[in-house]
């Protein structure tokens, strides 16, 4: 355990140095400059990004057969219910309710 904490270990040559800046609050121009920071460095790992999204549903759905794609087939099932039924009830024409239905459940969930 001393010969990873000594100085001159492998360790110690991968830590990045780690900078702070903390001021006050300037407006919005420097909350947008920081959400534009934020957004450019996670653009930057979308590698890490992808990788924890896909293991998270292969996690989540491990135990399923139709796995990752019971998401897709859950929503479809429950837009087609919803989209007919609806329709039925206010009267209206499913080719021009059913878009903005899925649209609006899609952004929901």
């Amino acid at each position: 355990m001393t010969e990873l904490s000594e100085p001159g270990s492998r360790i110690r040559e991968f830590r990045q140095p780690v900078h702070f800046s903390l001021s006050a609050d300037r407006g919005w121009g420097q909350r947008l400059q920081l959400a534009a920071t934020d957004l450019k460095d996670g653009v930057r790992l979308w590698r890490l990004i992808w990788t924890l999204g896909v293991s998270d549903i292969k996690l989540r759905y491990r135990g399923s057969t139709l796995g990752p794609f019971w998401l897709t087939i859950s929503m479809g099932v429950q837009v087609a219910a919803m989209g007919f039924l609806y329709a039925d009830l206010f009267h209206t024409d499913i080719h021009t309710y059913l878009p903005y239905l899925t649209i609006s459940i899609v952004l929901w969930g």
